[in-house]
């Protein structure tokens, strides 16, 4: 079971989402009481912003497994859905579980904000992280709600927290790379980003804002690096292409004007036969580049 959700997971973070989906719902039609596959399954939904299938899914089930998260998942999905009603039962249901109480908190100050509260919004967010300074979900709201008020030094900061605890998350990483590109916090940016992938290198979504940070900071040949190797696990489409292309013919104009490197290392051609194999070629390349800089060193 635990290999099943893994796999998935791996999946989906190297942006095969819908096989992800498609394999825990197989698994799950085959299987009907694997509650961890359905939550997962859920999780993932919500993830890539699929709330109402999220609902279908978890529509009936029992909210009595003790920790409440089924409930939790509900009432963030009926609140994304403006549901409000539903989203408000959910949160006072939640209040009664134990280690949900932040999750409630959360969900009652994103519904003050639908209703134009800002202030008690605020509050509930606060009381939320006294609750469970780890809660990422109020964390975010936190810090994209101050944000959107135009203390984005101290949103980066509640966002770069909710960052290092689920790195995974979709919301929270395209938040958190927002808030750093609005603060020019390109830096404190890259180093998160570099940290969790060295974790998690086949996370192609953390791999690709990595590649923008660089950009931004005008570190070049770092950033082609990070293409290639993107391209190299990833595949390529025209788009990456396009992008490498066009950071390759600015490297070679700053490399060109400046003078000319006197131990320049020489170049090396490589011909080969393809048929049918476009697909291999960036991973056989790669492969041939760490071939040459290990003869290199020699």
């Amino acid at each position: 079971m635990r290999n099943l959700i893994d796999h998935a997971d791996l999946l989906y973070h190297m942006g095969k989402c819908d096989e992800a989906v498609e394999l825990l719902s197989e698994f799950y039609r085959s299987h009907r009481k694997t509650h961890a596959v359905m939550v997962r399954l859920a999780e993932l939904l919500v993830d890539s912003g699929h709330y109402q299938r999220a609902l279908e899914l978890l529509d009936g089930k029992d909210m009595g497994d003790g920790d409440g998260h089924i409930l939790s998942i509900v009432g963030f999905c009926h609140e994304a859905l403006r549901n409000k009603r539903k989203a408000e039962e959910a949160a006072e249901k939640l209040l009664s579980f134990d280690g949900q109480r932040a999750n409630a908190f959360t969900l009652k100050a994103m519904l003050a904000l639908q209703f134009g509260d800002e202030e008690r919004a605020e509050k509930l967010f606060h009381q939320a992280i006294e609750c469970d300074s780890s809660c990422a979900w109020a964390l975010l709201c936190l810090g994209q709600f101050l944000g959107n008020r135009g203390e984005v030094e101290a949103g980066i900061d509640y966002l770069e927290k909710a960052f290092r605890i689920m790195p995974s998350s979709r919301p929270i990483a395209l938040a958190f790379h927002e808030m750093a590109v609005r603060s020019m916090k390109y830096s404190t940016a890259e180093n998160a980003f570099r940290k969790v992938l060295s974790h998690r290198p086949l996370h192609r979504r953390l791999r690709f804002l990595l590649i923008d940070l660089l950009l931004r900071q005008d570190k070049y040949a770092d950033g082609i690096l990070q293409i290639e190797s993107t391209m190299a696990d990833f595949g390529v489409d025209d788009g990456m292409l396009s992008a490498a292309s066009s950071i390759r013919q600015r490297l070679d104009i700053l490399q060109n004007g400046k003078p000319k490197e006197p131990n320049r290392r020489p170049t090396i051609s490589l011909c080969m036969i393809v048929k049918n194999e476009e697909s291999s070629l960036p991973r056989c390349l790669a492969e041939c580049k760490t071939d040459c800089e290990r003869n290199d060193r020699r």
